[in-house]
């Protein structure tokens, strides 16, 4: 190994997902990532796939760790604009369970985060509020998180099905990543 991360750019996506496909099963799902196009035309206004974006912002945040041995990405995706890295380390939040976090400021940083306020989480970049519960649905995730605050401590962290809303699995620490490559802020959005 060289020890840094090994960057494939393939001629199209579909080479890039079977190839992704076949490092899983050399090296394994936690050392090889995937960096999808956003499959937009530029200069579109509709908004990638939540999926799509999770994957790409995942596969960033991967990179950042130090976690990825190899990033296969469509010639695309490499020309295509994307969050700094100032901005993601910015944007990562860790909650752990028996560690103190303030409620009413996670939910102001999943609003700066993109983070949609919804009565259910359903959807990739879902959040909602209930009591002392904080469901939200990060990019690359594979299931939707519930935080319960006892006061100003996180007592319970719970992964859940989106279907049913009942729990599936309970974890220690979770981590939010921006729902956004580019987030809204006033610094970034520029008056016409």
């Amino acid at each position: 190994t060289v020890g840094r991360p090994t960057l494939v750019v393939t001629a199209t996506p579909e080479y890039a997902a079977d190839l992704y496909d076949d490092l899983v099963v050399l090296l394994g799902a936690d050392r090889v990532g995937h960096y999808p196009s956003r499959q937009i035309l530029p200069y579109d206004f509709k908004a990638p796939q939540g999926e799509i974006m999770g994957r790409r912002i995942s596969t960033l945040s991967n990179l950042l760790d130090g976690d990825l041995a190899v990033v296969v990405a469509p010639v695309r995706a490499v020309l295509e604009p994307t969050i700094s890295r100032d901005m993601l380390e910015a944007g990562r939040i860790s909650l752990e369970t028996g560690k103190q976090a303030d409620m009413n400021n996670l939910v102001r940083r999943l609003v700066a985060l993109g983070f949609r306020r919804v009565p259910v989480v359903e959807e990739v970049g879902d959040f909602a509020l209930r009591g002392g519960l904080v469901d939200f649905f990060s990019p690359g995730s594979t299931a939707p998180s519930r935080v319960e605050f006892f006061g100003d401590e996180i007592d319970t962290i719970r992964l859940f099905d989106v279907g049913t809303q009942r729990t599936i699995d309970r974890v220690r620490r979770v981590s939010l990543l921006p729902h956004r490559e580019v987030p809204l802020t006033t610094a970034t959005i520029q008056p016409y």
